[in-house]
Formats: C-alpha cells, sequence, structure tokens
C-alpha cells in the first residue's frame, strides 16, 4: 500500500508554517491546470477576515502522492525562503502558511499533504492591462521585473513565469504567485524531465529536447529572464490574448518549432510596443542562454524608458 507520503523532514518543517487563525472556506475552481485545485476562503489574521486562496496538489493519471507531497514541499520551502527576507517584495504574493485541509471539504486533499495558502488577488495581469495606456502597462512590466529580481537575488529560479501566474491588486501592485515550479539555483544538472504540455509561449528554447514531447526542468535564472521577456511583450502590446508570443504561429507546436529555428516574434505585429521596449525585450529572444541580460539589467533598461 502506498503511504500517505514519504517525506518525514516536511512534516517537522511545516509544524512551524501551519495556520494558526480560524477561516471560512468557500468555493473551489478546477481550472485546465491539471496539478492543483484553488480554494477560495476567507483567514482570520489579527481579528479582520482576509481573502485567501488554498491551492491543494492532487495527483493525476500515474502521479504518487509521494510526488505530491515532493511538490508541495518544493513549493513550500520557496515561499518560506522569499517570505522570512528582512526586506520582502511588494511583487511577492503574501505566503500565510499551509493547512492540512480535510478531505470532506476538498476531496482531492492527500492526508499528511497540506494545502499552501497565499493571498487572494483579484485582477489577472492581462485582464488588468488591456486597454489599458502604455504607462500603466509598462508599469506592470517593471513591477513583474522587480519581483523576479527580489527571487533571483535570493537565488530562487520561478520556472513558469507567464502572465497567468502574476497577478495585480485592487491598489495596482503585481503580485506573483504559483511557485510550483521554484527551486534554488543551482549547477547541478538534475536531468529531470516532464511529459506535461507546457505553454511553448513562454518557454526558454533551452528547456525543448529536440525530437521528444518532454521538456527539461532545469530552469535557470536565464530561463527565467526569457519567460520574463515574452510576458512583457504580451503585457506591453496591451491587446490581450492578440498579443500573445509567436502571434504569426497557431497552435504551440507551431510556436515550439518556431522557437527551435529561431523565428521570434515580429515587431509589426505588436504595434502597441514602442520601439525602445522592443529592443529590450527582444535582446532576451537567444538561444544561448548565456548571452541574456539579467533581470537587473533589464528592470533598469525598462526603468529609464518615458511612458508616453
Amino acid at each position: 500500500m502506498e503511504p500517505k507520503h514519504s517525506l518525514p523532514l516536511a512534516d517537522c518543517f511545516y509544524k512551524d508554517h501551519v495556520l494558526k487563525g480560524s477561516f471560512e472556506m468557500g468555493k473551489t475552481d478546477r481550472p485546465g491546470g491539471p496539478y492543483s485545485v484553488i480554494s477560495r476562503a476567507k483567514l482570520e489574521v489579527q481579528g479582520k477576515l482576509r481573502k485567501v486562496v488554498f491551492k491543494t496538489y492532487r495527483r493525476i493519471n500515474d502521479t504518487t502522492a509521494t510526488k505530491v507531497a515532493q511538490r508541495t514541499y518544493r513549493e513550500v520551502v520557496a515561499w518560506v525562503l522569499l517570505a522570512s527576507s528582512p526586506s520582502p517584495c511588494d511583487n511577492i504574493n503574501q505566503f500565510h502558511g499551509v493547512w492540512f485541509v480535510d478531505p470532506k471539504l476538498i476531496p482531492e486533499a492527500i492526508p499528511g499533504i497540506p494545502s499552501v495558502v497565499t493571498d487572494y488577488v483579484k485582477y489577472g495581469s492581462l485582464e488588468y492591462t488591456e486597454g489599458q495606456d502604455f504607462g500603466l502597462r509598462l508599469s506592470i512590466v517593471r513591477q513583474l521585473a522587480n519581483g523576479l529580481s527580489f527571487m533571483h537575488s535570493l537565488n530562487v529560479i520561478h520556472g513558469d513565469i507567464k502572465p497567468d501566474n502574476f497577478r495585480v491588486n485592487e491598489d495596482g501592485i503585481v503580485k506573483i504567485i504559483d511557485l510550483g515550479l521554484s527551486r534554488e539555483e543551482t549547477i547541478e544538472h538534475t536531468g529531470l524531465t516532464t511529459t506535461i504540455h507546457p505553454s511553448y509561449l513562454f518557454l526558454a528554447p533551452e528547456l525543448i529536447i529536440p525530437d521528444e514531447d518532454d521538456i527539461s526542468m532545469f530552469v535557470t535564472k536565464a530561463s527565467d529572464v526569457f519567460s520574463f521577456s515574452m510576458s512583457a511583450l504580451q503585457i506591453l502590446d496591451g491587446r490581450g490574448y492578440a498579443s500573445r508570443p509567436f502571434n504569426h504561429c497557431k497552435g504551440p507546436y507551431p510556436v515550439r518549432k518556431a522557437i527551435i529555428t529561431k523565428q521570434w516574434p515580429q515587431e509589426q505585429k505588436y504595434p502597441g510596443v514602442i520601439p525602445p521596449t522592443w529592443k529590450i525585450v527582444s535582446a532576451c529572444w537567444t538561444s544561448d542562454s548565456s548571452i541574456r541580460p539579467s533581470i537587473d539589467a533589464l528592470l533598469a533598461d525598462l526603468s529609464a524608458i518615458s511612458p508616453l
């Protein structure tokens, strides 16, 4: 029989981060992403109810409970590392802790593996920026760069930067969310691959394994920078889905081929991106990850751009 989980070290770690307050559980969404379910809730923080989300990893296909436990533990470690910084960053979502959810509330919950609890952030990044003026769109991209710069300063790789993974609150503050693929930077190549169907629109070339459907999971700061640049392109252009990277391609595999053959997005198809910002983001489009600019360099260049 498969154990409930097999990460004894995690048990000790979680004890320090289990939620202390009470909460009111709301509805649970089962989004297109198959690996987790998202539940809305209200958490009591210092006597006040705060809107939060519970992210609960689940098993799919032949995924074992141990795999789910490892994925959960890795994400919680990343959240704790970011949240415990002496100078936290406003552009990283607020982590509240973990909670061992009753499977009666969330049937997908596996005994012994907690849900990750973070702030609810109201607006999707594309929802917030579509059709808005260039100054606002530039501000959102700068904030995203600032949050990613903070992560990289702590040697944390996000691993999945895309518009779905940063949101904007009511005050216009970007919050980076979903650290499910995050990990500490290492020079050791783990050799890990995955057969998930990735969003090639934001996937760095070096993560694509030629002639296979698998992709490498050896994410780096450089692969984060590539993903950032494609996310920035879509936000800066400001037309929502029409502004997606590689909008000259139809379907994921033509996008994959375009990346492999270095057919990068075409400037004339992104009329909302002014030339100075085009120069900044397109500098990241190279298959040689060693010559991509750092996120700090990109943030400095974006900060020097004057809004229209």
